[in-house]
């Protein structure tokens, strides 16, 4: 039977969470040497002409724990089935090791196993060493605080410094219906420590608006936690026809979303679509617009199926088309072709993408002109006809083709519609949006942004220029300030997480 934790010697440790006690039978530690110490190395020059040496700099050289060990078994047989399971459990790398005199951390290591053991036919007595490449203990806690009145206080207990993950979490907030209220977009955030080293990302002069004299409207802002107030297959669409149905869902700690519960049958593509007409809006009536909207497009090689996004100009029940995106995933692969209408005409641009690419998009009319952006994509066209058309019906269209199995993910999460106030207003897009998850880990200098529909690495937000081999918290107190873009309406939340680091 294998022994307890507390019968076992201090050096006995944990691979992976357990024993080797109780994973090797009749394994047992002798002792560890060298996982207490670490020794410093120090670097200096001598000159002829001044006493001593001259420092140059320091280090900590990687760190080799050896283990004595013995095992032993009922006949040569049981030993050798014992000796084998220990290579086995041994042949890994850069593993979680916790020894049983120090359980609050641990180190990360991979074995070197040497040829000659000594013993006897039930018993052998033998060593390995552990490398840590990284030399440092951690804690086995990870501690988490939030910053107050935009600013971290933090009492770091470890003997080295220690380098944090800053977690940005900007506000977003909604109504009873699932729209969104929040106006949080933010150009910036910046971390600050007490030795004035700096972290920054995003533009610190990004405004909330290029020129702004009249505030825009915003006619429509919401997330489909239901589809109340929008009609079902009820528009107009430009591919296949207009059946099925559509489920809401708010899955925990993520944005809702709505995408097709069944899209019924027939032949090509068909699916169930989303139309909403805009009414009650108080002349003048901004011509010009910038239109988002959150999307999930993926789907694997023998699944086929499309999605529309049709803005209309609609009079009476007639209606124009002001601009148009039409997704189709329709070849053996992962990726969809793209196709961009400007005005009623036949799509002006056809382009070929991959669909996990597909996230976030934006549709913007300046006057004749219509730009189409994502993160990936980023094309304009012009049309003197749209000039004077005003985009007031909304259409998402959600398609199956034929037979063939659907997309594994055709989901809709959000849509806004900003109308400027003036032909010449253009509001500024801000790098950060409400509801944004920005993640930046100064151990590597990562840098993650989730949009709500995808973690992706976000570098271009400021990974050249920070300090980040300065950036750690040292024994003791640690003040670090945060900052964020002032026309930003609600602050975000910043969590900072990190584990203590010992020699």
């Amino acid at each position: 039977m294998a022994k307890i934790k507390d019968t076992l010697p201090s050096g006995a440790f944990k691979i992976n969470g357990q024993f080797l006690e109780s994973l090797v039978p009749g394994y047992h530690t002798l002792n560890a040497y060298n996982k207490w110490t670490l020794e410093k190395q120090i670097a200096t020059v001598e000159t002829a002409v001044r006493s001593g040496s001259i420092f140059t700099g320091s280090r900590y050289p990687a760190r080799h724990i050896e283990i004595e060990y013995y095992i032993e078994g009922d006949d040569w047989n049981d030993l050798q089935s014992s000796y084998t399971t220990l290579m086995r459990v041994l042949d890994v790398e850069n593993a979680e090791i916790i020894f049983n005199g120090e359980p609050d951390k641990f180190v990360r290591g991979s074995f070197v196993v040497p040829d000659d053991i000594e013993g006897t036919d039930t018993t052998r007595n033998g060593t390995f060493e552990i490398v840590c490449v990284d030399p440092f203990k951690y804690s086995t806690a990870e501690y988490t605080a939030n910053a107050v009145s935009k600013q971290f206080n933090i009492t770091y207990n470890g003997t080295y410094r220690g380098y944090p993950t800053f977690v940005t979490q900007f506000a977003n907030t909604e109504n009873a219906s699932g729209e969104s209220t929040s106006t949080n977009e933010c150009g910036f955030v910046g971390f600050v420590n007490q030795r004035e080293k700096i972290l920054q990302f995003g533009d610190p002069n990004e405004t909330d608006w290029a020129d702004v004299a009249y505030p825009a409207t915003v006619p429509v802002n919401r997330s489909f936690k239901s589809n109340t107030g929008w009609t079902v297959n009820g528009s107009q669409v430009l591919t296949g026809t207009q059946v099925g149905s559509f489920m809401n869902i708010s899955p925990t700690g993520q944005k809702p979303y709505t995408y097709p519960g069944t899209y019924s049958t027939g032949t090509n593509y068909h699916g169930p679509s989303l139309s909403y007409l805009i009414t009650g809006e108080t002349p003048p009536i901004g011509k010009n617009f910038n239109f988002t909207w959150s999307q999930k497009f993926t789907a694997s090689a023998s699944q086929f199926g499309g999605f529309e996004c049709i803005l209309w100009h609609n009079e009476s029940g007639t209606r124009t088309m002001v601009g148009a995106l039409r997704l189709i995933k329709k070849t053996r692969d992962q990726r969809c072709d793209m196709y961009f209408y400007v005005g009623s005409t036949t799509a002006v641009y056809h382009a070929t993408d991959w669909c996990k690419n597909i996230g976030t998009w934006s549709m913007k009319k300046i006057g004749g002109r219509i730009d189409f952006e994502s993160k990936y994509f980023s094309m304009g066209w012009t049309n003197s006809a749209i000039e004077d058309l005003i985009a007031n019906e909304i259409t998402f269209h959600f398609m199956k083709n034929g037979t063939k199995s659907e997309m594994d993910a055709n989901y809709l999460y959000s849509c806004k519609l900003q109308r400027f106030a003036f032909d010449n207003y253009e509001d500024v897009k801000n790098i950060f949006a409400p509801g944004d998850v920005l993640t930046v880990n100064t151990s590597d200098a990562s840098v993650y942004l989730d949009d709500g529909s995808a973690t992706i690495p976000a570098t271009y937000l400021g990974a050249l220029g920070n300090d980040w081999e300065d950036f750690y918290l040292t024994p003791g107190n640690n003040l670090i300030g945060v900052d964020y873009s002032d026309f930003t309406t609600d602050a975000p939340t910043f969590t900072i997480k990190y584990r203590e680091r010992f020699i």
